[in-house]
């Protein structure tokens, strides 16, 4: 068995801070400066991780939203308050991604290559993201054996660590994304979302998360991310033969 320390807030100079939003922070910041030094189309790129960040923090408050309504039902007014948590990520990704397409459609520039500059940003955001939910009651593992070595204990029930797999998953898209950045260049993207889509899908086998034909609303995203990314391989084949 493992600890994890519950640290919600932190306080720095006697001014309370939410980790998780200390750590959002980090990780938007990061992105930022990631993602500016890749590029020359530094206005556009600085436009862009804007919208998309605010994009991705409504999708997210939607999607938790719509998956949680009953905790807002008795009090609309807590729809509003982000700062408490409560945000899906699978929204998030969503929302993202269309603003993305559409502004660099605005701008005539490649979505692709948009998403190859962002890519490295994007993974480290969200293993940033990520580490912040570490430290909070953010999502929760499904119940395991006691004797698993690296369980945790959750309501006094030895639970998968979901939150360490997370963290895991984005460690190795970043570092893939690195690996084979070294080698080949401008598929940063496609590595992002083909090996997201699959560390996510497997990793939200040990999730306590509500089902839908038996695959929560992740994985679901997961399969369709992929799908995309796919597909958007299989025409640009076809275009260069």
């Amino acid at each position: 068995m493992i600890n994890i320390p519950y640290i919600p807030e932190i306080n720095i100079f006697s001014i309370k801070i939410h980790t998780w939003g200390l750590f959002a922070a980090l990780a938007f910041l990061a992105a930022y400066l990631l993602s500016i030094k890749r590029t020359k189309y530094k206005d556009y790129i600085s436009n862009q991780i804007i919208l998309t960040l605010i994009a991705s923090f409504i999708g997210a408050r939607i999607l938790f939203i719509i998956e949680n309504f009953q905790l807002f039902s008795n009090n609309l007014l807590n729809i509003f308050y982000i700062w408490d948590g409560g945000l899906s990520s699978s929204g998030g990704i969503i929302f993202a991604l269309i603003v993305s397409y559409i502004y660099s459609k605005k701008k005539n520039i490649s979505f692709l290559e948009t998403g190859n500059i962002l890519a490295p940003g994007i993974a480290l955001a969200f293993l940033l993201g990520r580490i912040g939910c570490l430290f909070g009651d953010i999502h929760l593992g499904m119940q395991t054996t006691q004797y698993l070595p690296w369980a945790i204990m959750q309501n006094s029930i030895p639970s998968h660590p979901i939150k360490l797999y997370y963290i895991l998953a984005l460690s190795l898209v970043l570092i893939t994304i690195y690996l084979v950045n070294k080698f080949k260049k401008h598929v940063e993207f496609y590595i992002l979302t083909i090996t997201y889509s699959i560390t996510r899908f497997i990793s939200e086998f040990f999730v306590l998360e509500p089902r839908y034909l038996n695959l929560t609303i992740a994985q679901s995203v997961s399969i369709g991310l992929l799908i995309l990314t796919l597909t958007l391989l299989i025409i640009k084949t076809k275009h260069k033969a």
